[in-house]
């Protein structure tokens, strides 16, 4: 067993083509789509289609996993005023959380264009959904300009983001929270969504940004515990303290804060027969306070 101390991870954009309901008014089109919700307006500066890519698949939703990467392109952008025969867009993207918290703005994402002749033209954004999952609600809002002329094209699309491992069950205690808490696949590269694991693989237990643990000591003292086993006595995995090295000097609360302590889960191929289902938990308390996080899950082992 092996233990990944405040490391961070770096993960892996959904394309969808747009399903709409349109009008036209003298120089104004709108058009809605039906399914998700993503509104598109312009006046003079039309755009064909939106493509929306997430993690590189072809989907129309609008309900994103946790630092799932979205790309959005804007195809066949026409209606700019041209000067020698070139184009000025300029572009600009916000996320704005619950209707009142702008939590990511960019005005400039056409910084550094000097015109195109492009045709037709597509113009990109991105963003990564590194975002509160849970009731929060985004709008994402795409305003599309013309340097040279008055015209405009916005495209606005809500949104919302749940944990990548929504199988995971997890209580804390009272003013602890986490940021993010998931399984990753460290022999993949991705997130584990589903309750099912591969013993060939090794895999990692996240505890992302945590508050609280503390109380009103300036240090964590943190007690780390993981196990799995199968309702027949049947034991994979059983550590009681991982983090024992920590136990007499205790952690800094803001690198907890900042960073993320993490478990490696790997199996040990002489255990025995796999016998489904397995009972998975993983605890994190400080040995002061008696704050705690924990998750508790069942697994199918392949």
């Amino acid at each position: 067993m092996k233990i990944i101390k405040l490391c961070l991870l770096f993960f892996p954009l959904i394309v969808f083509s747009q399903q709409t309901d349109s009008i036209s008014l003298s120089n104004l089109s709108m058009s809605k789509n039906s399914k998700t919700g993503a509104l598109s307006k312009g006046v003079e500066i039309t755009c064909d289609q939106v493509i929306m890519k997430v993690n590189g698949k072809v989907q129309q939703t609008n309900t994103f996993f946790y630092d799932d990467e979205i790309e959005l392109s804007f195809e066949n952008v026409k209606g700019f005023k041209k000067n020698n025969n070139k184009v000025y867009p300029k572009m600009s993207m916000e996320i704005i959380k619950n209707n009142n918290e702008v939590v990511f703005s960019n005005p400039k994402l056409l910084d550094g264009l000097q015109g195109t002749d492009l045709s037709p033209l597509q113009l990109y954004a991105s963003f990564k959904a590194h975002l509160d999952y849970g009731d929060a609600n985004y709008k994402l809002i795409i305003k599309i300009t013309d340097a040279k002329g008055t015209g405009f094209f916005t495209y606005e699309f809500p949104f919302k983001v749940r944990n990548n491992s929504k199988f995971l069950n997890i209580t804390f205690s009272d003013n602890v929270s986490v940021g993010t808490i998931f399984l990753w696949n460290k022999t993949t590269e991705e997130y584990v969504k589903e309750p099912t694991i591969n013993p060939n693989n090794v895999y990692v237990i996240v505890f992302d940004n945590i508050y609280g643990l503390n109380g009103d000591n300036p240090k964590v003292y943190p007690v780390f515990s993981m196990n799995l086993d199968n309702f027949k006595g049947h034991n994979i995995l059983n550590e009681d303290h991982l983090l024992k090295q920590y136990e007499v000097d205790g952690i800094n609360a803001t690198e907890v804060e900042n960073n993320q302590i993490t478990g490696e889960i790997t199996f040990d191929k002489d255990k025995g027969s796999i016998k489904n289902p397995y009972m998975f938990e993983a605890k994190l308390v400080d040995k002061k306070t008696n704050k705690y996080i924990e998750v508790k899950t069942i697994f199918n082992i392949q």
